[in-house]
């Protein structure tokens, strides 16, 4: 977009992490993120090295652990309109951290955000949106690549399903 560096800033939800660390919880459940070393990690895949410091991981709470912990998720209300509140952090997350003379390190410009021209939106560049599919066969539309071609390979992992959610009337599709 620019012919400078650019930053990327992204709102992406919010997290709850459990205050005793995975060593004092006794859970029958997988299915969930901690943080080792200042790490997100699966818990399925912690390595020995941090599990040699366990009383330092914390587990991020989530609807699958939450009633196993006796906790009561504090998620914030759906918005109808999701750019509006993204965006409105977003904006405030740049003024009050980064556009600040504390931290300008990175000498980032007061004009902030960069306006796409309109001629760019939904625009990519050439073959950025080309996807594989089985026997090296490519296409545009993930629905025409699959049903024709297949993925492109199986998944190594065993314990994958998929499932599909469909009105009724296109249930015979």
């Amino acid at each position: 977009m620019s012919a400078g560096f650019e930053l990327l800033v992204a709102f992406n939800g919010y997290s709850e992490t459990y205050n005793r660390s995975i060593a004092e919880i006794d859970i029958d459940e997988t299915r969930y993120k901690v943080i080792a070393n200042n790490r997100v990690v699966k818990y399925e895949n912690i390595t020995p090295e941090q599990k040699s410091n366990i009383t330092q991981i914390y587990s991020i709470v989530n609807r699958f652990i939450a009633p196993l912990l006796g906790l009561k998720q504090n998620r914030p209300p759906k918005v109808p309109n999701k750019y509006i509140s993204t965006y409105n952090k977003t904006t405030d997350f740049c003024r009050n951290y980064l556009l600040v003379e504390d931290f300008n390190i990175l000498n980032i410009s007061k004009k902030y955000f960069l306006t796409v021209p309109n001629d760019k939106i939904k625009k990519v560049a050439d073959n950025s949106n080309v996807l594989m599919f089985g026997n090296n066969q490519t296409d545009l539309v993930p629905y025409n690549g699959i049903t024709n071609y297949g993925p492109y390979l199986p998944t190594k992992r065993n314990n994958v399903k998929f499932f599909f959610i469909a009105h009724k009337n296109c249930l015979n599709l």
